[in-house]
C-alpha cells in the first residue's frame, strides 16, 4: 500500500468497552483526514471550519493483497509531538482496493474519564 493522504466521511457510532465492536448509538456522520506515511497511519478529524482536531495514531502490523492492518497507538511515537493527539487502544483495517478507499476501526478511549468504545465505518470522498 502507498502512501496517501484522503478525506473520508465516517459512519460513527459508540459502544461499550466489554464489546467494542457492537453499536450501542446510533451513527452520526463526521470527516476525518486520514494519511499514510511509511508505515505511520493518522486519522484526524476535521470539524467543520476545516481545522485539525483529535488525532489517532496506528502503525502498520499486517499486510495483504489490497488490505492493510493498523495497530493504534496509546502513546504518540517518540519523534512526534502533536497537541491533537488521542489516546485510545484498538485495531484499524484500510481496504485499498478498486473504488474508494475504505477504512474500518474499533477502539476504546477513556477521555470522558469512564471508559467507551466506538466503531468507524469510513469511506474516501477525496483528497
Amino acid at each position: 500500500m502507498q502512501d496517501f493522504s484522503i478525506l473520508m466521511l465516517n459512519r460513527l457510532q459508540f459502544s461499550t468497552c466489554c464489546a467494542p465492536d457492537q453499536p450501542t448509538s446510533a451513527p452520526r456522520e463526521e470527516r476525518l483526514r486520514v494519511t499514510l506515511r511509511s508505515n505511520l497511519l493518522t486519522i484526524a478529524a476535521v470539524p467543520t471550519d476545516n481545522r485539525t482536531g483529535n488525532t489517532l495514531y496506528a502503525r502498520r502490523t499486517i499486510v495483504l493483497d489490497g488490505v492493510a492492518i493498523f495497530v493504534i497507538l496509546p502513546e504518540l511515537p517518540g519523534t512526534i509531538t502533536d497537541p491533537n493527539f488521542f489516546k485510545a487502544t484498538g485495531s484499524v483495517v484500510v481496504f485499498d482496493g478498486p473504488g474508494p478507499r475504505r477504512l474500518k476501526a474499533v477502539g476504546t478511549d477513556t477521555l470522558m474519564k469512564e471508559c467507551r468504545g466506538w466503531i468507524f465505518d469510513a469511506i474516501e470522498i477525496g483528497t
